[in-house]
């Protein structure tokens, strides 16, 4: 998160406890550490966008400048050299060694999934 965000006394009076429990109500785990959602949700709007300008405000621009360069290289798209540049040597090299021939990933798509809502609540 950007330090700057939570600097103005709104966003620091609702900002989220990621280690809270609610299991009794969700009977959900902990959220803990939100970083691969953030960089899941990043790395699907990046494959359009060209700057991290819109982000910026709310996360840090290093953290930033490294999924974009990430999104951009793992999926092919625009100058490989252009988003390597973005990237410390020890990032660099590890893209390079889980993609060494520079092969691209086909972006998941959503598919046609219809779900029906068969679950019945007992009455309470």
């Amino acid at each position: 998160m950007e330090a700057k965000y939570m600097q103005l006394e709104n966003n620091r009076r609702f900002a989220a406890d990621l280690n809270a429990d609610f299991a009794k109500t969700t009977l959900l785990p902990r959220v803990g550490n939100d970083e691969s959602l953030v960089r899941d949700y990043l790395h699907h709007f990046f494959l359009k966008e060209t700057s991290t300008k819109p982000y910026e405000p709310y996360v840090n621009d290093v953290f930033l400048r490294h999924n974009l360069a990430e999104a951009k290289i793992v999926n092919g798209l625009g100058e490989p050299e252009q988003w390597y540049s973005l990237l410390p040597p020890d990032k660099y090299q590890a893209l390079n060694r889980h993609f060494p021939f520079g092969f691209r990933l086909e972006p998941i798509q959503a598919r046609n999934v219809s779900y029906s809502n068969n679950l019945r609540l007992p009455r309470v």
